[in-house]
């Protein structure tokens, strides 16, 4: 009984860790009433349901994700590029350049390197 005991436990951890986290997600605060609107306007803007939601989660706005993606990046890309301060126009000269990790990108900027010096 005591191997089912231990996996009974760890099943419970998990679902009170899953319910943690989903009451931390912001989509579940307020968003509902709205989901409707955000829902047409992602979709007039080209993404379907499941590319809204993954921009969603990472936390960009309809504006903001519509740049990212025409600079050629998904939502975990430019959330990378993002969190390390850089815009889309810069990370897409960076990728260019042939720097394709944010955080090398970040370094060499910090040197004072900027993507038009590297070599591709």
């Amino acid at each position: 009984m005591r191997p089912m005991a231990s996996s009974l436990c760890r099943l419970t951890c998990l679902a009170f860790l899953l319910a943690a986290v989903l009451a931390a997600t912001p989509l579940l605060g307020p968003l509902p009433a709205a989901a409707g609107n955000v829902s047409q306007a992602w979709h007039e803007a080209g993404f379907d349901e499941y590319d809204a939601s993954h921009w969603l989660v990472a936390g960009f706005d309809l504006d903001t994700a519509k740049a990212w993606r025409a600079a050629g990046f998904n939502a975990s890309a430019a959330q990378l590029w993002k969190k390390r301060r850089f815009t889309p126009q810069e990370a897409k000269a960076w990728v260019a350049a042939g720097v394709k990790s944010s955080k090398k990108a970040a370094r060499l900027r910090k040197k004072g390197v900027t993507p038009d010096r590297m070599q591709p």
